[in-house]
């Protein structure tokens, strides 16, 4: 006996099976409301849905990307898998403000080197060259 398809378009499977295995119901979202989020860009990094659910049917396949759906104070997000697994091991504050120093510092070294770039200006450049031009010419 053939078995009942329980869902009209693989995409619609593809949707179910998602809500039903990331506990969807258990976050006391609809299924909507779960897809909207786990199919969104990662909150933190803004990654595109990398984890792909595929079903594969004979009237059909259909890929789907999603993202971890996490519960915060402001409600529900989308994060990738490395922005997941950091908030595991961080509070996310501390993980933002820790980013946002590293951002700051990084910045702060490239502002430098454009500086000095800038105040030193093309004439040190043609001195290296020149330099260089002499000490790997020929030898007499």
């Amino acid at each position: 006996m053939p078995r009942l398809i329980k869902y009209a378009t693989a995409e619609q499977a593809a949707r179910h099976n998602l809500y039903s295995k990331m506990a969807g119901q258990n976050l006391g979202l609809s299924l909507d409301q779960f897809m909207h989020v786990a199919t969104g860009r990662c909150e933190l990094c803004g990654l595109q849905p990398q984890e792909i659910l595929v079903v594969d049917r004979k009237d059909g396949r259909h890929e789907l990307g999603w993202q971890y759906v996490i519960r915060t104070e402001s409600g529900f997000i989308p994060l990738c898998k490395m922005c997941k697994t950091l908030c595991q091991l961080f509070n996310m504050k501390e993980l933002i403000s820790h980013c946002a120093r590293i951002m700051a510092r990084r910045m702060w070294h490239v502002h430098l080197k454009w500086t000095n770039l800038l105040f030193q200006g093309p004439d040190l450049i043609e001195v290296e060259r020149s330099e260089d031009s002499h000490t790997s010419g020929s030898v007499t």
